[in-house]
């Protein structure tokens, strides 16, 4: 079977061709060891068509949640 996704650079540089597997909801979001790619038209990718699905490396930063910032984040309604 050969390659029918794609991960590349921010530029359009590939970095990586994959298979992707039928999913009945595209994934978003592609990790490949550290780097994270994003699917390119995410809403424009239905179940059942063909379609290459293309991925871009994205820019990400993560967030650490403190005990601070969760006592100051309104209650949930009960």
């Amino acid at each position: 079977m050969k390659p029918n996704a794609k991960l590349l650079t921010r530029t359009g540089d590939l970095v990586h061709e994959f298979i992707m597997l039928p999913f009945q909801l595209m994934p978003e979001v592609a990790i490949w060891g550290e780097r994270i790619f994003v699917l390119q038209k995410p809403f424009e990718q239905k179940f059942g068509q063909p379609c290459e699905p293309i991925y871009y490396e994205a820019c990400a930063w993560s967030v650490a949640a403190s005990d601070y910032l969760a006592s100051t984040l309104p209650k949930p309604a009960e």
